[in-house]
């Protein structure tokens, strides 16, 4: 009993380190035509983050810039899973989405649950690396 207390002891500080996905995220399509940039970051205890989608070879453009914006806000369902809005740059509006972190790869699928209403340019899908 005590050398697995010992063992769990030992691993809390890892797996919770392993599960940390702030920080800058990225993905570009097959074609290179479009991407999208994700950079995440805690505020206040909260999981919160900025993105930047880039479609079209650069003509449509949906970002939020400036250190103080914000356009995802994010709640840890369980383990390496986390859900909640992200607001459009191009149209304003928000829609839901859930990231699933997997830290063997380290990588995040991004999925978006409920699409904003009105134009926006990330994909609904995609699997984004630690830039």
């Amino acid at each position: 009993m005590k050398k697995m207390l010992l063992l769990f002891i030992l691993l809390v500080p890892v797996l919770t380190y392993s599960q940390d996905i702030t920080g800058n995220w990225y993905w570009k399509s097959e074609t290179g035509s479009n991407s999208l940039e994700l950079e995440f970051f805690l505020e206040n205890g909260e999981l919160k983050g900025r993105h930047c989608g880039s479609f079209y070879d650069g003509l449509k453009i949906d970002c939020v810039d400036g250190p103080s914006s914000c356009s995802i806000i994010l709640a840890q369902v369980k383990i390496g899973l986390y859900e909640g809005t992200i607001q459009s740059g191009f149209s304003l509006s928000s829609g839901r989405i859930q990231l699933t972190y997997n830290p063997v790869s380290n990588n995040i699928l991004f999925k978006v649950l409920q699409v904003p209403a009105g134009e926006y340019y990330f994909p609904k899908e995609c699997i984004l690396i630690r830039n």
